[in-house]
């Protein structure tokens, strides 16, 4: 069986949507690629939970993506009062 190389992963496969990406599809893409750290790259003491996006345009580069711990990531999209019974 032939292994798709990396081009035809891409734009040159018919079901590459490029810019047109939901965000699930975006979070899958850039988790396929970018290395998880062990700690939140925010507070640098949580283990890692989350990839967030620092634009919110969820756009497919790397520098507008960042892995924080769900505090964090709570934190900087605004959502802290929905978070729960959550230890950092």
């Amino acid at each position: 069986r032939k292994l798709l190389g990396e081009e035809s992963k891409r734009n040159k496969n018919g079901m590459w949507k490029g810019d047109n990406v939901g965000v699930g599809g975006v979070h899958a893409w850039l988790k396929r690629r970018l290395k998880k750290p062990l700690f939140c790259q925010n507070c640098n003491k949580n283990k890692v939970h989350d990839l967030a996006n620092i634009s919110q345009e969820y756009k497919r580069e790397f520098s507008d993506w960042e892995w924080l711990c769900r505090k964090c990531h709570m934190k900087k999209d605004g959502r802290i009062g929905n978070l729960k019974n959550q230890k950092c």
